[in-house]
Parts: structure tokens; C-alpha cells; sequence
């Protein structure tokens, strides 16, 4: 099997798995426990702390432990929007994740005003269209660092600038960034991001909700005094020991793995596009992820394709896994080229591990199902 699906999950690494067995075995008391056998869970929390907030270049007691990346979506939102009731407005663009735009849309249905910022055929937002899309009412804006579909970056730290100027908080969707670039999140400006586990290969059910100090927070789940009373529950201690010893480990000569992706996955879009006449990339190809790689091909459906692809053993996608049941087209690819293209175009997304070797295998049978289902 030749797995290139990773922006929509990634394997647990190797670490975590070797180490997992003895953790569960040894380490299953309750963290907020007077006694020391549940109690020293705390401190392996904390350390785990530590080590992501090192890794994100944050204030440790800026992270906040969430179930994933959606629950700090919503917690964010949440909190912007009980701090001022009178300002009803939120700007965002038509390429975010479902955790933003779905929540927006109830919003909307409550009496929000949403306003959404068009990306172009690269997918590259206008820093303009961001600016004047903001209101004196605006109280929020939720862009990601970078899509998940094609990989192409915003410029976050311009948008945040933005966003300060006009006195309007700033959410960023961080969770195809962690690793995969170099992103300051406080340098950045921006008041909220947010991060999940089961991207940077821990385990799913964790994830990250950066709080900038001095941004208005409200607890999404309340219960008990977990998280210094800001999201109630007993920890999720083994999601968070898991996800923070597979960053570290996935974050030794970070920079070398990057380079190392990027020459696979241009190595594996050359193969393509001279292979198969009229393939494109979709997505500006300078301001990207390393690992991502959105392709159309002309004249073949997207379902079709990736079915023959899992029979020949490469697993790939159409667009976000959040949305695979839907029978609607990538939502990103439309905005970008059109329903066609859509319905035309597949998303690659490599591990920081995979080599030029497993990207050629995988080109060549992409090559040769396209090739089958073109006639």
C-alpha cells in the first residue's frame, strides 16, 4: 500500500507505538487524583505541555488541550462572540475547513452577517478583499495557515496586522501547518489557532487551542477544573503524551524532512504532468505546503479514479476526508476553477517520510489508471 492521504490523517508514529503498551498499562489512574498514582499524570501532562508549546514557539500556558482541531474552532467562536454581542459580523474565506465554515453557517442562521472573501484560480487570497470585507461590526475573522485541499499558505502575519489595525480578533486554522512549515504562531499576531494531533502522527481525539493573553475566552465544555477551569473533562493524559512525544520525534531535522517531501512531490508532479496530457496543478505552486499536491485530470471522473487507485494499492482523495460522503464536488477546487475541475481533480498528500522511490511507484500507477480511463 502507498499511502498518500496524509492531510487527512496521519500513522501513529513509530515511537508512540512501541512505547504505547507500557504507558496504558502503567499510567491509566486519574490525572486530578489527590493520591500519586494518579496524580503523576499531571506531571506527565504537563511536560507534554512543555514540549508542544516549545515545538509551536508559544507561551506554555497559552495551550489549551482540546478533542481536535473542530472543538477549538468552535471554542474560539464561541468566545469571540459572547465577549461583544453587539458586533454580529465575521469575515472568513470560501476555502476553509468544514469546522469553520459549517459553524459559520449556524451562526448565519442565527443572525450573524458572514462574509466571505473569494480566493483566485490559484487559490491565493487578495490582502485588499480581506481588508475591505472588514466592518466597524466585525467582530471576527477565521483564515487558515494554510488548505488542506491544496496547500497553498495565506499570509497570516499580514492578515493579523490587518486584523489589529481594524480592532478585529483573528482566528487561524493551524492544523496543516504544524511541521510542515515554518509558522510563529505568536510572531504571527493572530489571537486563536488551532492544532490537531492526528496530523503531525499522534493519535486522533487530541488537538490544541492557542489563547493569545488578553483574548476573551469562555469554556466550551464545562465540568471540572481541568485545563486551569478553561475545558472541563478528565485529560485525554495518553492522546497527549502520545501527540507530544510524536512531534518531538517527528520535529528531529525537520528541515531536511521538508526538502526531502518537496524534491518526492515534485518529482512525483513531473511524472504526471508529462504523462498525462492535460493534467494541472491546482494551487499556486510557490506558496505551499511541502507534501501537498492537488491535481485535475481532464476527461476522467475524481470517484471513478480513486476507486481504481485503492484496487491498485495507492490511497489518495478527492478533497477534505470530512467531506467524503458528500456527494458535492471539493468546495476549494470550485471556488478556485469550477464544478468540472472539481469533479476532476485529485488531492496527493505525502508523509514527511515518503522518498522520490514511493513517489515514482506511486506516479506510475496513477499514470497508468489515468491512462485505462482516459479511452
Amino acid at each position: 500500500m502507498i499511502y498518500l492521504d496524509n492531510n487527512a490523517t496521519t500513522p501513529l508514529y513509530s515511537n508512540v507505538i512501541d512505547d504505547a503498551p507500557s504507558f496504558l498499562k502503567e499510567y491509566w489512574g486519574n490525572p486530578s487524583s489527590s493520591y500519586r498514582f494518579g496524580s503523576r499524570l499531571k506531571t506527565i501532562i504537563e511536560d507534554s505541555r512543555e514540549t508542544l508549546t516549545n515545538l509551536l514557539c508559544i507561551p506554555y500556558e497559552s495551550l489549551v488541550f482540546t478533542s481536535g482541531a473542530s472543538e477549538g474552532v468552535s471554542t474560539a467562536i464561541s468566545s469571540v462572540i459572547s465577549a461583544d454581542k453587539s458586533k454580529r459580523h465575521i469575515v472568513s474565506s470560501n476555502v476553509e475547513h468544514s469546522a469553520v465554515l459549517n459553524s459559520l453557517k449556524i451562526l448565519e442562521k442565527d443572525g450573524y452577517e458572514i462574509s466571505f472573501v473569494k480566493v483566485d484560480k490559484n487559490g491565493l487570497l487578495n490582502l485588499n478583499d480581506v481588508e475591505n470585507s472588514l466592518r466597524k461590526d466585525t467582530c471576527l475573522a477565521c483564515f487558515m495557515s494554510a488548505n488542506n485541499e491544496t496547500g497553498v499558505t495565506f499570509p497570516i502575519n499580514e492578515i493579523s496586522k490587518i486584523c489589529q489595525k481594524r480592532g478585529v480578533f483573528f482566528l487561524c486554522d493551524s492544523s496543516q501547518s504544524f511541521l510542515k512549515q515554518d509558522f510563529d504562531v505568536l510572531k504571527s499576531g493572530c489571537d486563536f489557532a488551532v492544532f490537531s494531533g492526528h496530523k503531525t502522527h499522534g493519535p486522533k481525539g487530541i488537538g490544541g487551542l492557542f489563547v493569545k493573553k488578553g483574548a476573551p475566552f469562555k469554556a466550551l465544555i464545562v465540568g471540572g477544573h481541568q485545563e486551569q477551569n478553561r475545558r472541563g473533562g478528565t485529560e485525554n493524559a495518553f492522546g497527549i503524551w502520545a501527540w507530544a512525544n510524536a512531534a518531538r520525534a517527528v520535529s528531529q531535522g525537520i528541515v531536511g524532512k521538508r526538502s526531502t517531501t518537496c524534491k518526492a512531490r515534485d518529482a512525483f508532479e513531473g511524472k504526471i504532468l508529462a504523462g498525462y496530457q492535460g493534467a494541472e496543478i491546482n494551487g499556486n505552486c510557490n506558496q505551499r505546503l511541502c507534501n501537498t499536491s492537488n491535481i485535475s485530470f481532464p476527461g476522467i471522473e475524481n470517484s471513478a479514479f480513486l476507486i481504481l487507485l485503492d484496487q491498485n494499492g495507492l490511497l489518495a482523495s478527492s478533497g477534505s476526508a470530512c467531506l467524503a460522503d458528500s456527494p458535492e464536488p471539493s468546495h476549494v477546487i470550485k471556488a478556485m476553477k469550477g464544478v468540472e475541475a472539481a469533479n476532476q481533480s485529485l488531492r496527493f498528500s505525502f508523509s514527511l517520510e515518503t522518498n522520490e522511490k514511493e513517489a515514482g511507484e506511486a506516479a506510475a500507477i496513477v499514470l497508468r489508471v489515468a491512462n485505462e480511463l482516459s479511452f
